[in-house]
């Protein structure tokens, strides 16, 4: 399991080092577009006081408080928005669910497992970009949030989260005022406002992906961390008894040759 682990952590990042090469080719078209004018092709918000929240934790064991730190971070970021009358949550792994209608009284709207392998990744982000589509028409969800926990030099992993939807306004204007590294400027044939729209789509998809990919990595470094503290227990015991074998092994040795001396 070792092995395994480290093998995925070793996937799930190099999939994030992708996501992030893409994440530039997305803000490099939008760039292109805000220029012209961005106000134009902002929607406004829903004016009904409602938030998502998709919240990732584990399906698999040895990944010590992984679901309980998630959790928790994720309950007292939505009770500090007071202002919100209705949240909807979204929780990610089986596990995580049991554990969030223990710690809140908020109601999970639905449950779906975490990817077992990377290759069902895709199926799992189609179905939170499914149920988000809902909230978004159904319920008028004027905020979406991600929780996930993500990698951590210091601490393995550590709790985060992002604003999904609406957009920062700030983001879009600092991508308006970026400037264009080269002389050679992009021209498009596309409706602009279509672009847009079809490039932010893309973009929220590339959050779920780096939320589910940071969340499945940081499960993988924690459950490598927690076999290598066991090893590192289990090569302790051993040698606590290899030192305690010997021990008696030569006392029983000394108790032999002063038997026979003594026998002398």
């Amino acid at each position: 399991m070792k092995v395994v682990s480290a093998v995925g952590i070793h996937q799930y990042e190099q999939a994030l080092e992708s996501l992030e090469l893409y994440q530039q080719t997305i803000e490099m078209g939008l760039q292109i577009i805000l220029q012209e004018n961005h106000q134009q092709l902002i929607v406004s918000t829903p004016n009904k006081l409602s938030l998502g929240a998709v919240i990732f934790g584990s399906d698999q064991g040895m990944c010590s408080q992984f679901n309980e730190q998630i959790a928790e971070y994720a309950i007292n970021n939505l009770q500090e928005l007071r202002q919100i009358q209705d949240v909807t949550i979204l929780a990610v792994g089986s596990n995580l669910s049991s554990l969030l209608n223990e710690l809140t009284e908020v109601k999970i709207e639905k449950s779906i497992p975490m990817p077992s392998s990377f290759s069902s990744s895709n199926r799992t982000v189609q179905d939170i970009l499914w149920e988000i589509e809902k909230w978004r028409l159904e319920k008028e969800n004027g905020q979406i949030i991600l929780f996930y926990n993500q990698r951590d030099p210091y601490s393995i992993f550590k709790p985060s989260k992002f604003n999904l939807f609406p957009l920062q306004k700030q983001w879009l204007k600092d991508l308006q005022k970026r400037p264009w590294k080269s002389n050679c400027l992009p021209i498009y044939t596309m409706d602009k406002e279509q672009l847009f729209w079809a490039l932010i789509g893309q973009y929220f998809l590339l959050w779920l992906y780096q939320a589910l990919f940071s969340s499945l990595a940081s499960e993988n470094a924690m459950r490598f961390a927690a076999m290598q503290l066991a090893q590192k227990n289990i090569e302790e015991r051993i040698s606590s008894y290899r030192r305690k074998f010997q021990q008696e092994r030569q006392e029983t040795i000394t108790e032999e040759i002063l038997e026979i001396i003594y026998a002398l």
